[in-house]
């Protein structure tokens, strides 16, 4: 866990329409699990932007590989597909907690106008 990502995370579940108080205690409740946070330094940021160039992907998605890195990560844990193909080279693991047909079901909910 790094900064600010539980406020990031609590955004993200009411923009899809957790109300804030469900979002809050989801997030406050993982807080309690131990975690060791990572400190996000103008290298990770650099280094973000340099694995962007190499694997020729968003910065944004990098960010999250840079900082794996740093941490000496076992797994990085997303929803996020690109993730799959963005860790086959990494030393650590993919994992998508939520099951394929659970995903293409929201993607497809919400990507209609």
């Amino acid at each position: 866990m790094f900064g600010y990502l539980p406020l990031r995370v609590q955004w993200m579940l009411e923009d899809i329409g957790f109300a804030t108080v469900e979002a809050r205690n989801a997030v406050t409740s993982l807080l309690h699990y131990p975690m060791e946070p990572v400190e996000v330094t103008p290298k990770t940021i650099l280094a973000a932007y340099e694995i962007s160039a190499e694997k020729n992907h968003d910065v944004y998605d990098c960010f999250y590989i840079a900082v794996a890195r740093e941490a000496n990560a076992d797994c990085l844990v997303t929803t996020d597909r690109d993730f799959e193909t963005l860790c086959e080279d990494e030393p650590f693991e993919y994992v998508n907690p939520v099951p394929d047909e659970i995903l293409s079901e929201f993607h497809a909910t919400t990507s209609e106008p």
